[in-house]
């Protein structure tokens, strides 16, 4: 195999690469190797680091470190299997790559955070929102979108190990969650601190799609609607804090039931939550969100392209494996246009850029732009017609002509 510069960076292979090249599949399974095995020495790490920390979570380290030791090989198993497809199948496994995780230099990231985890006042807490919460999530995120990206490329084996390491995640939907996180983004930041125990720098919201029955290609702000998707954010919080989440969407959100913006209407704005499972698979999920409702509103399992639920207080609850969450554009996070909490989010890998048009072709195509370019076309035609008329009709006065009807 040829070697590419991507090679002991921090950058991913891009989506055409990884479609194009199996080099470039190994490269990025390589790079989720040696995050998984930064993982497992940050998990070693907590449990010498945090001795007084109560035994059940102290156990949990363990077996969370042994899982991702069982991920680590995984992902370089499917290395060399990718390397003797690729002409080398005469070679042993130890021979294949004589640094299985890539050549030097490594990226650090993880070890990184170690400073600000050390100098925090809560060095634990610190440390599951910083691995947990943060770079944990990162993979996790990775590990979804690049399972679609292997699946496009025709490497189902690929793709099989990256939805095996995905996790349970939470979407809520309807035009004023989205405008709360993505136009409004201090409120969203605020719950983040307030709830995930997250520092300054750590923020989960993302604006994205979702609840459509058309998941093909990509999905964007100028088709999302036609494919039956509303608007949602993607956030990640411990369960345990998912019952104060919900609680300040809702009463934020909803007042008697209904929602306060009525501004927006029609299917791309309907009320709407995902997570695995869905109502019926996880039905412990559902009953938070259904006590928070207290009755206002009914849940009720999505089935995908729905009309606008306004007025009617339904919360369609959506199972994210059969409806799953697409990121918007990078323009559409954080409308305000302060691009640190973008850039932070791009730099931790859970934002990536999609394959969209720009900002200004999508507001071109826009219905509501589109009609009222229609209706200026219009009436500059009305106006142009208007002042011909009567250039015609002094025209016929000054010829001593009778003026036209």
């Amino acid at each position: 195999m040829s070697r590419t510069p991507l090679k002991g960076s921090e950058q991913l292979p891009k989506a055409g690469q990884l479609i194009a090249s199996a080099e470039a599949r190994a490269l990025c399974l390589r790079k989720f190797a040696h995050h998984e095995v930064c993982a497992i020495e940050l998990f070693a790490w907590a449990l010498l680091r945090f001795p007084d920390a109560p035994v059940g979570f102290r156990l949990g380290l363990l077996q969370t470190l042994v899982e991702e030791q069982v991920h680590c090989k995984l992902y370089l198993e499917r290395v060399a299997d990718i390397t003797r497809a690729d002409g080398r199948e005469d070679l042993p496994q130890s021979e294949l790559e004589p640094f299985p995780l890539g050549r030097a230099p490594l990226p650090n990231s993880l070890w990184k955070g170690l400073g600000a985890i050390r100098a925090s006042p809560e060095p634990l807490a610190a440390f599951l929102c910083g691995v947990g919460l943060t770079f944990e999530a990162a993979n996790l995120d990775h590990s979804l979108k690049f399972r679609d990206i292997f699946r496009q490329a025709g490497d189902d084996a690929s793709a099989a190990g990256g939805g095996e390491l995905s996790e349970a995640e939470v979407i809520a939907g309807e035009s004023p969650l989205q405008t709360l996180c993505a136009e409004k983004h201090i409120e969203c930041i605020s719950v983040d601190m307030q709830f995930l125990h997250s520092l300054h720098k750590f923020v989960t919201g993302i604006t994205g799609y979702a609840g459509g029955k058309d998941n093909g290609g990509s999905v964007c702000y100028d088709n999302y609607g036609k494919k039956g998707h509303t608007e949602v954010v993607f956030m990640r919080a411990p369960r345990d804090k998912l019952p104060s989440i919900a609680q300040a969407a809702w009463s934020g959100l909803f007042n008697d039931g209904e929602r306060q913006d009525l501004a927006n209407k029609g299917s791309p704005y309907r009320a709407a939550i995902g997570f695995r499972g869905g109502k019926f698979g996880s039905p412990e999920l559902a009953k938070v969100f259904d006590d928070v409702a207290g009755g206002q509103a009914s849940l009720e399992a999505g089935s995908g392209n729905e009309e606008d639920t306004l007025k009617q207080r339904r919360l369609l609850v959506y199972d994210m494996d059969t409806f799953p969450f697409h990121q918007a554009e990078l323009y559409h996070q954080f409308h305000d246009y302060q691009g640190g909490w973008r850039n932070q989010l791009q730099g931790d890998g859970r934002l990536h850029d999609v394959d969209c048009p720009n900002e200004l072709v999508a507001m071109l195509k826009s219905p509501v732009v589109i009609a009222l370019i229609s209706g200026i076309g219009f009436c500059c035609l009305v106006c142009a017609a208007s002042f011909g008329w009567k250039y015609f009709q002094q025209k016929f006065r000054r010829n001593g002509q009778t003026p036209l009807p």
